[in-house]
């Protein structure tokens, strides 16, 4: 489970905007800049399923959402910053504005389908890049799941449907707790590159890593 930073900071900057009714932390996004654009055109042409050797990726769907709220176990919501306890309203609300940012900008949101058992165990987006933005991708997948190269394909695999979506686009980074070496590691093993800390007040918070379009 990786931990994006954005999503904490963002979603204050969405409340305080008054963009959301009710508070979904973690998501991050939400801001004027987003919710002025229309409709992403290239969105509509994204795949409808990516299917990977471990894992696929699918578009949200309402029937998903029951089973992932199971998937917010403690672990998953302690990296994602989420409140201690959070009820079906909340998780509703999180994912809905994690597809709804993705439809709206330059951005790309999967579910995360173990293709063992074929239930939802996470999500991944990458962000449409806003200089205020923390870091472009986010994904997690529940710790039963940790491990086998999910996550590592789920990023691989969310890269490349999102430099194919928007040719324009060359990179996109990601940001990684010094704490959190598994989320590093696989980042690295993905095809990230680290950058060094990112710092605030003097202070390395994050790694910073980079996925590049890879020329083919």
């Amino acid at each position: 489970m990786l931990t994006i930073k954005l999503w904490w900071q963002s979603l204050h900057k969405a409340v305080k905007f008054g963009l959301l009714a009710v508070v979904v932390a973690c998501l991050g996004g939400i801001t004027t800049y987003y919710v002025a654009h229309d409709k992403v055109e290239h969105h509509d042409q994204a795949p409808t399923i990516i299917q990977g050797t471990v894992i696929s990726l699918k578009p949200l769907k309402e029937e998903y959402y029951a089973e992932l709220h199971n998937m917010f176990s403690n672990a998953v919501r302690k990296g994602l910053d989420f409140p201690a306890v959070i009820d079906f309203a909340y998780t509703i609300n999180y994912l809905r504005e994690l597809d709804h940012r993705a439809q709206t900008t330059k951005g790309i949101h999967y579910i995360i389908f173990d293709n063992n058992d074929q239930k939802p165990i996470g999500s991944i987006e990458v962000r449409e890049y806003d200089p205020e933005d923390y870091g472009q991708m986010g994904v997690w997948i529940n710790e039963k799941y940790w491990g086998g190269g999910r996550t590592v394909e789920a990023i691989k695999l969310i890269a490349k449907a999102y430099f194919n979506l928007y040719p324009d686009e060359t990179n996109f980074i990601a940001f990684a707790r010094p704490w959190n070496q598994r989320s590093y590691k696989a980042m690295l093993k993905a095809g990230f590159v680290d950058e060094g800390f990112k710092y605030v007040d003097a202070t390395p918070l994050w790694y910073q890593l980079r996925m590049h379009k890879k020329n083919s």
